[in-house]
Order: C-alpha cells, then structure tokens, then sequence
C-alpha cells in the first residue's frame, strides 16, 4: 500500500551529498518515520536501481526507489549535475507516478519540473534559498541562461499547490518582485529550517572543551558547512589572521568537506597559519554539537544562504555568532545580544565584530537559544502538516 506522502531528493538518505538538502531530507524521515515512502540515489553497489525495494535507516525500513547509482566525489563533472538528475528523475517518472501517491515533496527544481505538469499530483515545492541557480553556476555558460531559467522557472511553480521558502522576509518580498505576477504569491508562505533538538542545546564549555581535547585557554573559533567558495572560507580565514593577531591563544576549525579542500589547505600553508587553523572533516550531529558549546565564536562568511541550518545549530547551542549578511542572517542574528552581523563583507570590521562577540554575555545567549525551540525538528511534522492540505 503506498505511504502517504513521496520524498523525491536526489541523495541517499544518509550521508550524500552533504549539505543542507540533505538535512532537511533526513529530518522529513525524523518527523514522518515510514509514513514516507522516499525516491534517492545510492552509494553502494547493492541496493538495485530503477525499481522499489527496501531501505533500512536508523532502524526504520522505507519504501525505496533509487533512480542512479553514485561513486562521491569532489571533481566537478562534465556534465551539470543539475541536467542529469533532470533526466534520471524523467527516465522513471512514470513508475514513481504509478506507485499511487498524490502528495510528493520536492526541493529542486530540477526534479519539480518533470512534474509540473500533473494535475492530479499535490506538490509541495520546498524552495531551501530563493536566488537564481544560475547565477552562481559553476560552469561559465550557467550565468548566460539565468534570465531565461526565471521565464520558465516562475509560471512552473504556479503549478505547484503550496510553495515553502527556507528564507527571510526581504528575499521573499524580492522573489515575489522577481516573479513579476506569474505564479500565485498566496501559495508562498516562509518555512525555516529546521535543528535536531536532541543534539543541539547549550551545554558546558569547559567540559565540551575537555572531550574535544582542546585546553581551555584556546579561543576556539568554528564554522561548519561545505567546503565551497560560496561559503566564503578565504574571507573567514583572512579575518581570522587579522583577529589571531590581537588573540594570540586563538585557533580556528572547519568542520565538514567539499570541492574547495585542497584549495583552503594551500591557502592556510601560504597565510602561515598550520598551526592555528585545522580542517576537521565532516562530523556527525553529536560532535558537531560538542564543537558548538565548546566554541567561544561561531563564524560565518557566506555570500548566499537560504534559511542557514549552520546558524540555527550556533543559535541552538547558545555560541556567540559572527556572520556576513545573507538571508536569515538578521533574523537569526541580533547585534549586540547572540552576535553580530557585518554587512560590507570588510575583513578589519568582521574580526572587530569577532572580538566583540565573544565577550556577549550568556543570558543574552540563553534567551535566544529558547526562542529558536520552535524551529526544532519535533515541531516539523505538525508545521508541514498546517501549511499543506494533503490528500490521504
């Protein structure tokens, strides 16, 4: 009998690709549990390919349909991943139409797109960030489509019976603008990512310190996220210089992989800082949670977001933040009580605004690390459920 909503994210569910689509799909399985039959990739040479099986995740078994298999890698392809999971996901639309659930949550466009055209189908387009793909491309020729992706993109999304945007006020009234009236605004309504609360609360630092085997008079500096220049790493690291200059007991962790690894590894041996700045790898939730109460600062240095999971971690744990302004970042961050947040992308005013965030006091802290508990993962189920009128 199928379940009765379809998850279509072309990840596996586990541990690829890493990034934020990635974490809200495993919070829907969090929140929903096998009410949720899931369409992904694997990454092993075991689970079959094109037809629905079984897949056991954190104990739970889940109607599974794997649309291709992936070897991860960090080497940029030929070919746009974008245009391939395009074309895999139409390979087999018809066989994830005939699995007979209306009620499918989608969070790219790329897979939205085979199915904008379904009448029958209840969509819930989730939209994690609200600016043009392919404005940011990768690949040069990207940039020479976005405005004719926005002619195709926004007349498709009408299509879609609820749209929810993991973004801020202001990009919202900016995607509306964008839209020029060719899509419904009353079906946009703002949804926030969302934290895992069983891993993500203020703690001791000084204990948190003590089983990540950092001494306690370090200054532990942290940012978490992909490893891409988006993320803004050669500014976090060129600030961090200027702020370890004045804080000699300072050091600085990366937490999670990507494509630009060896490019920030050669940039640290150029900057000198080996011995100060230390690339971690990706962790899972419960040390992640450990390096956030043991940080003194939690920096971002993005130049687009959506609604940043990474933040709403740093807020959770009651850390200190300091951040470049991306959407969400002045809905999350606060002047002067959790953070700061540095508009002109100036390395002297981000690492002034370092050195004044560690010195925020706790109860500003505590204060919005309770108020963020209604973006905790446990509510998401019922949140969804409020905004989209699905068909049981």
């Amino acid at each position: 009998m199928p379940k009765k909503i379809l998850l279509i994210e072309l990840c596996n569910y586990i541990d690829y690709p890493l990034g934020g689509h990635l974490s809200f799909a495993k919070q829907m399985i969090k929140a929903f549990g096998n009410e949720i039959a899931l369409v992904g990739v694997t990454t092993d040479d075991e689970t079959p390919i094109g037809c629905w099986t079984k897949k056991i995740i954190e104990g739970v078994s889940y109607d599974y349909f794997s649309v291709k298999r992936v070897y991860p890698t960090t080497t940029k392809s030929i070919i746009p991943k974008r245009i391939v999971s395009y074309y895999r996901i139409k390979k087999y639309r018809n066989k994830l139409i005939k699995y007979g659930c209306q009620n499918i949550v989608i969070q790219t466009p790329e897979v939205f797109f085979n199915f904008h055209n379904y009448t029958l189908l209840n969509i819930c387009l989730i939209l994690p960030g609200l600016g043009n793909p392919l404005r940011i491309s990768r690949y040069y020729y990207g940039k020479l489509f976005a405005a004719i992706y926005e002619n195709y993109f926004f007349p498709a999304i009408n299509k879609a019976n609820i749209l929810l945007a993991a973004a801020d006020n202001n990009s919202i009234e900016d995607f509306i603008k964008r839209g020029k009236n060719k899509f419904d605004k009353n079906k946009l309504k703002q949804f926030p990512t969302r934290y895992d609360d069983r891993f993500f609360n203020p703690r001791n630092k000084e204990l948190s310190k003590f089983k990540l085997s950092i001494k306690p008079d370090k200054t532990l500096v942290v940012t978490s996220g992909r490893l891409n220049f988006f993320k803004g790493w050669k500014f976090l690291i060129d600030t961090f210089e200027l702020f370890q200059n004045k804080n000699q007991s300072a050091i600085f962790v990366f937490l999670g992989e990507g494509e630009d690894k060896s490019k920030i590894e050669n940039y640290i041996i150029e900057k000198k800082l080996s011995d100060r700045i230390f690339l971690k790898g990706r962790v899972n939730h419960e040390k992640l949670s450990e390096y956030l109460n043991a940080a003194d600062l939690f920096v971002m240095g993005s130049y687009a977001e959506g609604w940043s999971t990474s933040l709403v971690e740093a807020v959770a744990c009651a850390t200190p933040i300091c951040t470049t302004n991306f959407s969400s970042a002045r809905e999350l961050v606060f002047d002067g009580i959790n953070g700061f947040v540095t508009n002109d992308r100036n390395e002297r005013t981000f690492s002034e605004n370092m050195r004044k965030a560690i010195l925020l006091p706790k109860n500003k802290l505590m204060k919005k690390a309770l108020d963020i508990k209604k973006l905790s993962v446990t509510k998401l189920k019922e949140d969804l459920l409020n905004s989209w009128n699905i068909n049981l």
